[in-house]
Protein backbone atom coordinates (compact mmCIF):
# COMPACT_ATOMS: atom_id res chain seq x y z
CA UNK A 1 0.00 0.00 0.00
CA UNK A 2 2.34 2.20 1.17
CA UNK A 3 4.89 1.67 -2.71
CA UNK A 4 1.78 2.74 -4.15
CA UNK A 5 1.48 5.86 -2.83
CA UNK A 6 5.04 6.42 -2.88
CA UNK A 7 4.61 5.49 -6.77
CA UNK A 8 1.50 8.13 -7.01
CA UNK A 9 3.39 10.65 -5.52
CA UNK A 10 6.59 10.26 -7.58
CA UNK A 11 4.00 10.85 -10.62
CA UNK A 12 2.23 13.56 -9.25
CA UNK A 13 5.42 15.06 -8.44
CA UNK A 14 6.97 14.60 -11.89
CA UNK A 15 3.50 15.74 -13.32
CA UNK A 16 3.69 19.20 -11.80
CA UNK A 17 7.34 19.48 -12.44
CA UNK A 18 6.65 19.05 -15.97
CA UNK A 19 4.19 21.18 -15.77
CA UNK A 20 5.84 24.17 -13.99
CA UNK A 21 8.74 23.61 -16.78
CA UNK A 22 6.35 23.87 -19.70
CA UNK A 23 4.69 27.26 -17.75
CA UNK A 24 8.59 28.31 -17.51
CA UNK A 25 9.35 27.99 -20.81
CA UNK A 26 5.91 29.67 -22.09
CA UNK A 27 6.84 32.89 -19.50
CA UNK A 28 10.37 33.24 -20.99
CA UNK A 29 8.87 32.96 -24.40
CA UNK A 30 6.62 35.65 -23.72
CA UNK A 31 9.17 37.83 -22.08
CA UNK A 32 11.18 36.81 -25.36
CA UNK A 33 8.90 37.62 -27.43
CA UNK A 34 8.12 41.04 -25.52
CA UNK A 35 11.62 42.28 -25.30
CA UNK A 36 11.64 41.64 -29.38
CA UNK A 37 8.49 43.79 -29.92
CA UNK A 38 10.24 46.28 -27.96
CA UNK A 39 13.46 46.03 -29.44
CA UNK A 40 11.55 46.08 -33.11
CA UNK A 41 10.00 49.77 -31.43
CA UNK A 42 13.43 51.21 -30.79
CA UNK A 43 14.75 53.70 -33.64
CA UNK A 44 17.93 51.53 -34.76
CA UNK A 45 18.81 49.59 -37.95
CA UNK A 46 18.23 45.91 -37.61
CA UNK A 47 22.24 45.33 -37.69
CA UNK A 48 22.53 47.17 -34.00
CA UNK A 49 19.16 46.44 -33.12
CA UNK A 50 19.66 42.48 -33.30
CA UNK A 51 23.06 43.13 -31.32
CA UNK A 52 21.21 44.13 -27.91
CA UNK A 53 20.60 41.75 -25.13
CA UNK A 54 17.15 41.93 -22.65
CA UNK A 55 19.51 44.47 -20.24
CA UNK A 56 20.70 46.51 -23.13
CA UNK A 57 17.02 46.79 -24.68
CA UNK A 58 15.63 48.11 -21.71
CA UNK A 59 18.87 50.85 -21.18
CA UNK A 60 18.43 52.13 -24.63
CA UNK A 61 14.51 52.09 -23.98
CA UNK A 62 14.88 54.48 -20.56
CA UNK A 63 17.23 56.32 -22.68
CA UNK A 64 14.94 57.12 -25.43
CA UNK A 65 12.12 58.11 -23.21
CA UNK A 66 14.38 60.53 -21.57
CA UNK A 67 15.75 62.32 -24.70
CA UNK A 68 11.70 61.87 -25.58
CA UNK A 69 11.03 63.92 -22.64
CA UNK A 70 13.52 66.37 -23.13
CA UNK A 71 12.15 67.25 -26.58
CA UNK A 72 8.79 67.91 -25.44
CA UNK A 73 10.30 70.14 -23.14
CA UNK A 74 12.52 71.76 -25.70
CA UNK A 75 9.29 72.51 -27.89
CA UNK A 76 6.84 73.57 -24.35
CA UNK A 77 9.65 76.02 -24.37
CA UNK A 78 9.89 77.28 -27.80
CA UNK A 79 5.91 77.35 -28.53
CA UNK A 80 5.88 79.94 -25.44
CA UNK A 81 8.39 81.49 -26.93
CA UNK A 82 6.57 81.81 -30.07
CA UNK A 83 3.67 82.78 -28.85
CA UNK A 84 4.97 85.68 -26.63
CA UNK A 85 6.54 87.17 -29.87
CA UNK A 86 3.78 86.49 -32.25
CA UNK A 87 2.53 89.30 -33.75
CA UNK A 88 0.83 87.58 -36.73
CA UNK A 89 -3.01 87.65 -37.61
CA UNK A 90 -5.18 84.26 -37.94
CA UNK A 91 -5.31 85.37 -41.82
CA UNK A 92 -1.83 84.75 -41.76
CA UNK A 93 -1.27 81.71 -39.83
CA UNK A 94 -4.08 80.43 -42.15
CA UNK A 95 -2.24 81.42 -45.04
CA UNK A 96 0.74 79.50 -43.81
CA UNK A 97 -1.17 76.47 -43.08
CA UNK A 98 -2.43 76.34 -46.46
CA UNK A 99 1.30 76.58 -48.26
CA UNK A 100 2.92 73.99 -45.90
CA UNK A 101 -0.25 71.90 -46.77
CA UNK A 102 0.62 72.00 -50.67
CA UNK A 103 4.61 71.89 -49.84
CA UNK A 104 3.95 68.53 -48.43
CA UNK A 105 0.94 67.61 -50.60
CA UNK A 106 3.76 67.81 -53.94
CA UNK A 107 6.41 67.09 -52.22
CA UNK A 108 8.02 70.65 -52.36
CA UNK A 109 9.41 70.57 -48.50
CA UNK A 110 10.05 67.36 -47.35
CA UNK A 111 12.93 65.92 -49.52
CA UNK A 112 15.12 69.11 -49.88
CA UNK A 113 14.66 69.24 -45.54
CA UNK A 114 15.69 65.65 -45.66
CA UNK A 115 18.67 65.78 -48.07
CA UNK A 116 19.91 69.33 -46.17
CA UNK A 117 19.76 67.47 -42.77
CA UNK A 118 21.56 64.32 -44.30
CA UNK A 119 24.22 66.64 -46.09
CA UNK A 120 24.83 68.43 -42.68
CA UNK A 121 25.38 65.12 -41.01
CA UNK A 122 27.71 63.90 -43.48
CA UNK A 123 29.63 67.27 -43.21
CA UNK A 124 30.04 67.47 -39.60
CA UNK A 125 33.52 65.42 -38.52
CA UNK A 126 32.27 64.51 -35.52
CA UNK A 127 29.11 63.48 -33.54
CA UNK A 128 25.96 64.66 -31.60
CA UNK A 129 25.68 64.03 -28.08
CA UNK A 130 22.72 64.84 -25.08
CA UNK A 131 23.63 63.90 -21.13
CA UNK A 132 21.17 64.67 -18.14
CA UNK A 133 22.23 65.26 -15.32
CA UNK A 134 23.60 62.12 -13.65
CA UNK A 135 26.08 61.73 -16.46
CA UNK A 136 23.81 59.12 -18.80
CA UNK A 137 24.24 59.65 -22.45
CA UNK A 138 20.56 59.94 -23.85
CA UNK A 139 21.69 59.99 -27.50
CA UNK A 140 24.33 60.21 -29.35
CA UNK A 141 24.66 59.82 -32.95
CA UNK A 142 25.74 56.92 -35.13
CA UNK A 143 28.98 58.69 -36.32
CA UNK A 144 30.08 57.94 -33.03
CA UNK A 145 31.35 54.68 -34.13
CA UNK A 146 33.89 56.14 -36.82
CA UNK A 147 35.51 58.67 -33.73
CA UNK A 148 35.60 56.09 -30.91
CA UNK A 149 34.80 52.62 -32.72
CA UNK A 150 31.64 52.20 -29.90
CA UNK A 151 28.12 51.70 -31.42
CA UNK A 152 25.42 53.94 -30.75
CA UNK A 153 23.66 51.00 -28.68
CA UNK A 154 26.60 50.69 -26.83
CA UNK A 155 26.83 54.35 -25.35
CA UNK A 156 22.99 55.12 -25.16
CA UNK A 157 22.00 54.90 -21.63
CA UNK A 158 25.13 54.28 -20.10
CA UNK A 159 27.10 56.67 -17.88
CA UNK A 160 30.05 58.56 -19.55
CA UNK A 161 32.18 58.29 -17.02
CA UNK A 162 32.83 54.41 -18.28
CA UNK A 163 34.38 55.43 -21.25
CA UNK A 164 36.16 58.33 -20.06
CA UNK A 165 40.30 58.51 -18.68
CA UNK A 166 39.70 58.36 -14.37
CA UNK A 167 41.20 61.66 -14.22
CA UNK A 168 38.53 63.76 -16.60
CA UNK A 169 35.33 61.81 -14.92
CA UNK A 170 36.16 64.82 -11.87
CA UNK A 171 36.63 67.55 -14.59
CA UNK A 172 33.23 66.41 -16.32
CA UNK A 173 31.65 66.31 -12.81
CA UNK A 174 32.84 70.06 -12.05
CA UNK A 175 31.95 71.60 -15.57
CA UNK A 176 28.28 69.77 -16.18
CA UNK A 177 27.34 70.32 -12.64
CA UNK A 178 26.66 66.90 -12.58
CA UNK A 179 24.23 64.84 -9.86
CA UNK A 180 22.98 68.84 -9.18
CA UNK A 181 18.81 69.34 -9.36
CA UNK A 182 18.07 71.77 -12.14
CA UNK A 183 16.36 74.19 -9.04
CA UNK A 184 20.03 74.40 -7.40
CA UNK A 185 21.71 75.42 -10.44
CA UNK A 186 21.79 78.96 -12.29
CA UNK A 187 23.57 78.72 -14.96
CA UNK A 188 25.37 82.17 -15.98
CA UNK A 189 27.24 81.20 -19.08
CA UNK A 190 25.30 77.85 -20.60
CA UNK A 191 28.01 77.88 -23.97
CA UNK A 192 30.72 75.34 -22.74
CA UNK A 193 33.48 74.04 -24.48
CA UNK A 194 36.00 71.21 -22.95
CA UNK A 195 37.80 68.58 -24.20
CA UNK A 196 37.63 64.68 -23.08
CA UNK A 197 39.84 61.51 -23.37
CA UNK A 198 37.93 58.49 -24.35
CA UNK A 199 39.15 55.23 -23.71
CA UNK A 200 38.45 53.72 -27.61
CA UNK A 201 39.17 50.83 -29.47
CA UNK A 202 39.50 53.41 -32.61
CA UNK A 203 43.22 54.29 -31.54
CA UNK A 204 45.75 54.14 -33.91
CA UNK A 205 49.81 52.82 -33.31
CA UNK A 206 52.20 55.24 -33.31
CA UNK A 207 54.37 55.32 -36.14
CA UNK A 208 58.15 54.73 -36.37
CA UNK A 209 59.34 58.46 -35.55
CA UNK A 210 55.89 59.86 -34.64
CA UNK A 211 54.75 61.26 -32.13
CA UNK A 212 53.95 58.70 -29.07
CA UNK A 213 50.62 58.48 -27.26
CA UNK A 214 48.77 56.41 -25.25
CA UNK A 215 46.85 53.63 -27.03
CA UNK A 216 42.98 53.66 -27.26
CA UNK A 217 42.54 56.79 -25.76
CA UNK A 218 41.14 59.36 -28.03
CA UNK A 219 40.84 63.63 -26.44
CA UNK A 220 37.04 64.53 -27.83
CA UNK A 221 36.68 68.27 -27.58
CA UNK A 222 32.92 69.18 -27.25
CA UNK A 223 30.75 72.24 -27.37
CA UNK A 224 27.73 72.86 -26.84
CA UNK A 225 24.77 74.63 -24.19
CA UNK A 226 24.16 73.77 -20.58
CA UNK A 227 20.63 73.50 -19.55
CA UNK A 228 18.96 73.75 -16.51
CA UNK A 229 17.32 70.59 -16.54
CA UNK A 230 17.28 67.44 -15.28
CA UNK A 231 16.43 65.19 -18.57
CA UNK A 232 19.13 67.31 -20.20
CA UNK A 233 22.22 69.15 -18.33
CA UNK A 234 24.35 68.78 -22.02
CA UNK A 235 23.48 69.34 -25.77
CA UNK A 236 26.30 69.58 -27.93
CA UNK A 237 28.80 68.42 -30.49
CA UNK A 238 32.04 66.12 -30.23
CA UNK A 239 34.58 66.49 -33.02
CA UNK A 240 38.04 64.53 -32.53
CA UNK A 241 41.53 66.60 -31.60
CA UNK A 242 44.77 65.40 -33.07
CA UNK A 243 44.78 61.72 -33.76
CA UNK A 244 47.83 59.68 -31.62
CA UNK A 245 50.14 58.42 -33.85
CA UNK A 246 49.03 61.13 -36.85
CA UNK A 247 52.74 62.49 -37.68
CA UNK A 248 51.43 64.48 -40.89
CA UNK A 249 48.80 67.19 -40.94
CA UNK A 250 48.43 68.95 -44.05
CA UNK A 251 47.53 72.36 -44.40
CA UNK A 252 45.40 73.06 -46.21
CA UNK A 253 43.97 76.71 -46.53
CA UNK A 254 46.48 79.78 -46.32
CA UNK A 255 44.82 80.94 -43.50
CA UNK A 256 46.13 77.81 -41.54
CA UNK A 257 49.88 77.70 -39.88
CA UNK A 258 51.46 75.89 -37.19
CA UNK A 259 54.42 76.21 -34.60
CA UNK A 260 56.25 74.16 -32.75
CA UNK A 261 57.31 75.26 -28.97
CA UNK A 262 59.08 74.06 -26.05
CA UNK A 263 57.06 73.58 -22.48
CA UNK A 264 56.92 76.69 -21.41
CA UNK A 265 55.53 77.80 -25.19
CA UNK A 266 58.89 79.42 -26.30
CA UNK A 267 58.96 79.02 -29.95
CA UNK A 268 61.69 76.57 -31.58
CA UNK A 269 60.12 76.32 -34.92
CA UNK A 270 57.59 78.46 -37.24
CA UNK A 271 56.68 78.12 -41.03
CA UNK A 272 56.70 80.41 -43.36
CA UNK A 273 53.05 81.46 -43.08
CA UNK A 274 53.58 82.29 -39.99
CA UNK A 275 56.66 85.13 -40.82
CA UNK A 276 54.67 86.25 -43.53
CA UNK A 277 51.39 87.06 -41.86
CA UNK A 278 53.24 88.60 -38.43
CA UNK A 279 55.76 90.18 -40.03
CA UNK A 280 58.67 89.31 -37.72
CA UNK A 281 61.96 87.81 -38.23
CA UNK A 282 62.28 84.04 -38.24
CA UNK A 283 65.26 85.13 -35.63
CA UNK A 284 63.25 87.40 -33.60
CA UNK A 285 60.21 84.71 -33.49
CA UNK A 286 62.59 81.61 -32.14
CA UNK A 287 64.19 84.32 -29.62
CA UNK A 288 60.80 84.92 -27.83
CA UNK A 289 57.44 82.85 -26.08
CA UNK A 290 54.25 82.99 -27.97
CA UNK A 291 53.16 85.06 -25.04
CA UNK A 292 55.30 87.88 -26.44
CA UNK A 293 52.89 88.42 -29.55
CA UNK A 294 49.48 87.69 -27.86
CA UNK A 295 47.42 90.96 -26.98
CA UNK A 296 47.40 91.73 -23.55
CA UNK A 297 43.64 91.39 -22.74
CA UNK A 298 43.58 88.14 -24.32
CA UNK A 299 46.63 87.00 -22.65
CA UNK A 300 44.39 84.97 -20.11
CA UNK A 301 43.01 82.66 -23.03
CA UNK A 302 46.26 81.56 -24.13
CA UNK A 303 47.65 80.44 -20.22
CA UNK A 304 44.09 78.57 -20.38
CA UNK A 305 44.99 76.72 -23.16
CA UNK A 306 48.36 76.37 -21.99
CA UNK A 307 47.45 74.69 -18.82
CA UNK A 308 44.91 72.31 -19.83
CA UNK A 309 47.59 71.71 -23.04
CA UNK A 310 49.89 70.42 -20.05
CA UNK A 311 47.26 68.89 -17.99
CA UNK A 312 45.32 66.91 -20.35
CA UNK A 313 47.15 66.80 -23.86
CA UNK A 314 45.42 68.45 -25.96
CA UNK A 315 43.39 71.99 -25.67
CA UNK A 316 41.64 74.26 -28.17
CA UNK A 317 41.51 78.19 -27.56
CA UNK A 318 39.34 80.98 -27.42
CA UNK A 319 39.99 83.58 -30.08
CA UNK A 320 42.75 85.73 -29.53
CA UNK A 321 44.26 88.15 -30.81
CA UNK A 322 48.02 88.67 -32.52
CA UNK A 323 50.57 91.63 -32.62
CA UNK A 324 51.72 92.15 -36.32
CA UNK A 325 55.30 93.75 -36.97
CA UNK A 326 53.63 97.13 -38.23
CA UNK A 327 51.22 97.34 -34.70
CA UNK A 328 48.29 95.75 -36.71
CA UNK A 329 46.80 92.62 -34.75
CA UNK A 330 44.36 89.63 -36.03
CA UNK A 331 42.12 87.33 -34.88
CA UNK A 332 43.41 83.62 -34.65
CA UNK A 333 42.24 80.00 -33.12
CA UNK A 334 44.21 77.50 -31.84
CA UNK A 335 44.91 74.02 -31.07
CA UNK A 336 47.92 72.78 -28.89
CA UNK A 337 49.10 69.86 -28.71
CA UNK A 338 51.34 67.98 -25.83
CA UNK A 339 53.52 65.66 -28.60
CA UNK A 340 56.54 62.94 -27.19
CA UNK A 341 59.04 61.97 -29.74
CA UNK A 342 60.63 58.47 -29.87
CA UNK A 343 63.48 60.04 -31.39
CA UNK A 344 65.93 59.66 -28.37
CA UNK A 345 67.53 62.76 -27.07
CA UNK A 346 71.21 61.94 -26.28
CA UNK A 347 71.85 65.17 -24.33
CA UNK A 348 68.94 64.83 -21.75
CA UNK A 349 69.02 61.17 -21.98
CA UNK A 350 65.13 60.99 -22.16
CA UNK A 351 62.27 61.22 -24.50
CA UNK A 352 61.58 64.73 -25.90
CA UNK A 353 58.25 66.97 -25.27
CA UNK A 354 56.89 69.76 -27.33
CA UNK A 355 54.04 71.56 -28.08
CA UNK A 356 52.62 71.92 -31.44
CA UNK A 357 50.15 74.13 -32.55
CA UNK A 358 47.64 74.42 -35.37
CA UNK A 359 45.96 77.95 -35.81
CA UNK A 360 43.37 79.31 -38.05
CA UNK A 361 43.33 83.03 -38.94
CA UNK A 362 39.95 84.37 -38.35
CA UNK A 363 40.10 87.65 -39.37
CA UNK A 364 42.08 90.66 -41.13
CA UNK A 365 44.24 92.65 -39.89
CA UNK A 366 42.96 95.02 -38.06
CA UNK A 367 44.41 98.79 -37.54
CA UNK A 368 44.24 99.09 -34.01
CA UNK A 369 47.88 100.65 -33.86
CA UNK A 370 49.19 99.93 -30.05
CA UNK A 371 51.99 102.10 -28.54
CA UNK A 372 55.56 100.92 -26.82
CA UNK A 373 53.78 101.50 -23.37
CA UNK A 374 51.09 98.56 -23.98
CA UNK A 375 54.27 96.62 -25.98
CA UNK A 376 55.91 97.23 -22.87
CA UNK A 377 53.05 96.03 -20.42
CA UNK A 378 52.69 92.88 -22.86
CA UNK A 379 56.56 92.16 -22.38
CA UNK A 380 55.88 92.36 -18.49
CA UNK A 381 52.94 90.14 -18.68
CA UNK A 382 55.19 87.57 -20.83
CA UNK A 383 58.01 87.48 -18.09
CA UNK A 384 55.04 86.88 -15.52
CA UNK A 385 53.26 83.90 -17.29
CA UNK A 386 56.64 81.89 -18.58
CA UNK A 387 58.61 82.48 -15.68
CA UNK A 388 56.06 82.09 -13.00
CA UNK A 389 53.30 79.79 -13.94
CA UNK A 390 54.48 77.06 -15.88
CA UNK A 391 58.07 76.52 -15.44
CA UNK A 392 57.03 74.10 -11.96
CA UNK A 393 54.37 72.51 -14.54
CA UNK A 394 56.86 72.09 -16.53
CA UNK A 395 59.51 70.64 -14.35
CA UNK A 396 57.00 68.28 -12.84
CA UNK A 397 55.94 66.58 -16.17
CA UNK A 398 59.27 65.91 -17.38
CA UNK A 399 59.91 64.39 -13.86
CA UNK A 400 57.24 62.00 -14.36
CA UNK A 401 58.21 61.20 -18.04
CA UNK A 402 61.31 60.35 -16.39
CA UNK A 403 59.72 58.10 -13.98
Amino acid sequence: MNKKINIQNNRQNQINHELFEVKGKNRRDKEKNAFLMLANLLPLSPPIRDQLDKSGVIRVIIAYLQFNQLILNLNGLSQKQNINNQNTTKECFDDRQLKRQWAYKNNKFVEPLHQFALNFFQAMDGFIIVLNNKGYILYVSETVAIHLGLSQATLVGSPISNFLYPSDVTLLIDKMALFVDCSALKVTNPDMSIVLRFLCSAGRKPLPNSSKGLPGIKAIHFMGTLWPDNDGRFIGFGHPMLSYGQNELPLKFSTMFMFRANLSLKLIFVDNSFMEIIGFSHKLLLENSLYKFVYPNDLNHVSEMHQTTLSQGYAESKLFRLFCATGENFWIKCNLYLSTFNRINLQYNREPQMLIGICYIISKKENNIINNIKYEENDNLFNYYTNKLYFDDCNNLQGSSKN
